[in-house]
């Protein structure tokens, strides 16, 4: 009984040493609509989820551009009607979405006759945030 006992205390340490050293710190940043023009800080192995259709199956936003290989596509972490991002490396830059109304997402947005992406009714129209991970 004495060895189990203290196999039990062994791994109880262990657990709660790998808790307490940071062994899984990676922290998941939701961003929506409110959020746009703010800059946001991430760690390396953090998540940035940004959701801006409300979280419907189809929203009308897309991912135009973001800073490449600060952040990486997340498919694994990817929130419904939104896009997920990874901490890859140290850097920053701008994280681009943009409401598409007529054609594929491009940045900067163009669509014939002047209609779709653009300023009019429907704004917001390009949703920004600057990303700095450390």
């Amino acid at each position: 009984m004495r060895a189990t006992g203290l196999v039990s205390l062994a791994a109880a340490t262990a657990f709660w040493v790998a808790a307490c050293s940071g062994a899984d710190t990676a922290a998941v940043v939701r961003l929506g609509l409110d959020d746009n023009g703010k800059t946001v800080t991430l760690a390396v192995g953090d998540r940035l989820q940004v959701i801006l259709s409300g979280g419907r199956l189809t929203g009308d936003w897309a991912l135009a551009s973001y800073p490449r290989p600060v952040l990486a596509p997340d498919p694994a972490a990817m929130p419904v009607g939104g896009v997920a991002l990874l901490a890859r490396e140290a850097g920053s830059g701008p994280v681009v979405l943009v409401r598409v109304l007529c054609a594929p997402p491009v940045d900067p947005p163009s669509c014939p006759g002047g209609s779709g992406v653009g300023p009019g009714p429907t704004a917001p129209t390009r949703w920004t945030v600057t990303v700095a991970v450390r």
